[in-house]
């Protein structure tokens, strides 16, 4: 009797053994290895509403380009879905499409999956819109020159570099805008801080020169957007050339 109570004991207490060794090395790691998603729609429209194919990417940190979680591509109607593990933060935007000449701005939109889905991110894409330029004072009568730039359409990050002729000594932004780093090319560049949609910005700025002014010399303004990503899009780049009595515009 003894003998059966021991070896039942000893069956069970297998048995039990058995089952924490299946649950720990095999059960276990495999639930621990499951991720939970959240669902992800993504849609994107045009100037006018209306949907349109376009590349996505989804990136962990948007400042790498090798932080890519998923690429894909919209579609025509309605959303394309996509999956993301939970308690992460991820960023999606837009890339043009080469094959339809697309040249949108970058819109870029965060999505914390800390929190329970489903997501949305609707782009809601522009292209660069056109700069016109009004002037008043005159170089070299006057010290002061204020430039108003004006957009049809939208313009996005707008900024400029300047440079001059051998008889202009400096140019000085008073007003509109701050210095940034300058680039090959230019004596100075500057950032006015804004995008603009049909609207304006003022420009104010000074300038030094010695001997005598003539047609020859100059101060040139070459205005370019910027994207916060590689978008596969055009720079766009307009120049306003001050010279004496006039101005040139390409």
């Amino acid at each position: 009797m003894k003998i059966s109570f021991i070896l039942i004991s000893l069956l069970f207490l297998s048995l039990i053994g058995g089952g924490l060794y299946l649950y720990y090395f095999y059960e276990k790691p495999i639930m621990d290895n499951q991720i939970e998603y959240e669902s992800l729609n993504i849609i994107a429209y045009n100037e006018k509403g209306k949907e349109v194919i376009t590349e996505y990417v989804i990136v962990t940190n948007i400042a790498s380009s090798n932080s890519i979680y998923k690429e894909g591509t919209t579609l025509r109607n309605g959303f394309i879905l996509e999956k993301l593990p939970r308690n992460l933060t991820f960023y999606v935007y837009n890339r043009n499409k080469d094959l339809y000449g697309q040249n949108y701005y970058a819109e870029i939109q965060k999505i914390d999956t800390f929190v329970s889905g489903p997501y949305k991110a609707s782009f809601h894409l522009k292209s660069p819109g056109e700069l016109a330029f009004e002037r008043t004072g005159e170089f070299p009568d006057d010290e002061i020159i204020n430039l108003t730039i004006s957009t049809e359409g939208f313009y996005n990050n707008l900024k400029f570099c300047v440079k001059w002729s051998i008889n202009v000594i400096s140019v000085n932004i008073k007003d509109g805008a701050f210095s940034t780093d300058k680039r090959e090319g230019f004596d100075r560049c500057y950032d006015t801080g804004k995008s603009l949609e049909n609207n304006s910005t003022n420009i104010q700025f000074s300038y030094t020169y010695f001997g005598i002014i003539d047609s020859k010399d100059f101060i040139e303004f070459t205005f370019f957007d910027d994207d916060k990503v590689d978008n596969n899009r055009n720079k766009t780049r307009k120049i306003y050339k001050v010279t004496k009595w006039y101005y040139d515009m390409c």
